[in-house]
């Protein structure tokens, strides 16, 4: 909490010198509308709502004042959050995971480096989701509670419907509460097996002490058959689901999606050009009893 409050500081006296439009109404609003896209929007509406929030941000404070309101808003979830962490039923590992992550951004207040985190919306908008413990960081991934949406039914192909409903009624025992785990877009250096395979060690942890939760559900690109042809080192996240009782279907290309998988592939973006590679979601739901069973959990 000391560390968090120095921080504070130093966005506190920027926005103070600036003193144009910046008072306590200003926060306030600024973090109605953060919890607001942290807890009920995703992909590209959230991206989007990051750009009109800034926007919003540097017509009153300029660019040097946006970022200082970043930060002071970062500050406020964070001091929120570690008041709460306590209450959380999760592994002391992942807890730890939480504390780590706050201090980084506590020492990128420090350091001066928030501009560089800036450079990309995918990395703010994680951070604001962590603060809030929106998002929990487990290894490699986040996660975050959620639940099977009653469109997947819709969209996936009719020849895996009836599989879909066998699994979801018998494997998964419902649609919610469920675990979903993002993948950050900007990760440093190739994502690995022995990543995944540590990140999904941590969440049969949470579920272990959380018997409500039915399992694991998401989207991904990465799931893709055709993705995985273009990008065989990858193949290793759609392997873990097929080959230890999960479930997967095609939903269909997304605009998410095409942002993400064509973001640091040369080979994917000059395809996805040459209208040979069409970025597509592919849902995967794992069962609870079966994600401890793979960790060697013993199911409760």
């Amino acid at each position: 909490m000391q560390a968090i409050a120095k921080a504070e500081e130093k966005p506190l006296a920027a926005l103070r010198a600036i003193n144009n439009g910046f008072n306590n109404e200003t926060i306030a609003n600024s973090s109605e509308r953060i919890a607001a896209v942290v807890s009920k929007e995703g992909g590209a509406n959230a991206v989007r709502s990051m750009v009109a929030l800034r926007s919003d941000w540097e017509k009153i404070l300029g660019d040097d004042g946006a970022n200082a309101m970043e930060m002071l808003v970062v500050c406020h979830a964070m001091t929120r959050s570690l008041s709460n962490i306590d209450s959380l039923v999760l592994p002391e590992q992942v807890k730890s995971l939480v504390y780590q992550q706050f201090q980084d951004n506590v020492n990128r207040i420090h350091d001066e480096q928030w501009d560089d985190l800036y450079s990309c919306l995918d990395p703010t908008l994680r951070v604001m989701r962590c603060c809030c413990l929106q998002w929990i960081p487990v290894g490699i991934y986040y996660f975050a509670y959620s639940g099977i949406p009653r469109h997947n039914l819709v969209a996936c192909p009719w020849k895996h419907k009836a599989s879909l409903m066998q699994f979801l009624a018998t494997r998964m025992k419902g649609f919610s509460p469920t675990i979903e785990l993002h993948l950050p877009a900007q990760l440093q250096g190739r994502f690995s097996k022995s990543q995944s395979d540590d990140s999904h060690r941590l969440v049969a942890e949470v579920l272990a002490m959380q018997p409500a939760i039915r399992g694991i559900s998401g989207s991904s690109w990465y799931c893709d058959p055709a993705a995985l042809q273009i990008s065989p080192h990858l193949s290793f996240v759609r392997e873990l689901f097929e080959q230890n009782g999960g479930f997967l279907h095609r939903l269909g290309p997304t605009s998410d999606a095409a942002r993400k998988a064509l973001l640091k592939s040369t080979s994917r973006r000059r395809l996805y050009e040459e209208g040979k590679y069409q970025p597509t979601d592919y849902a995967r739901y794992w069962a609870r009893a079966d994600i401890l069973r793979w960790a060697g959990i013993e199911v409760t």
